[in-house]
């Protein structure tokens, strides 16, 4: 999906997945999945705890992102695309 730019952007994943039909919201699941997965394995749990400690503060994710990762979400999809293609194959 990331490959085909098929993917549900990033950032209408923020609001809540009860709005989102029953299989769009296993696909954004999945990518939220996929996204922390590379975070963490790109960055580590302490930038995931330091995103989620912004959040907490009142930031948005993107500024949360971009604060701890420096990274918007266009290059967070870019970069869990690529993540998951080498992880997982092409």
């Amino acid at each position: 999906m990331f490959k085909a730019e098929s993917d549900i952007p990033l950032n209408t994943l923020e609001g809540s997945f009860l709005r989102l039909s029953g299989t769009q919201a296993s696909v954004a699941y999945a990518e939220s999945l996929a996204a922390v997965s590379y975070i963490n394995d790109s960055y580590g749990m302490g930038d995931l705890q330091r995103i989620l400690q912004r959040l907490g503060q009142g930031s948005s994710v993107e500024a949360a992102l971009r604060a701890t990762i420096h990274s918007d979400y266009g290059q967070l999809e870019f970069e869990t695309g690529k993540y998951l293609a080498d992880k997982y194959g092409q």
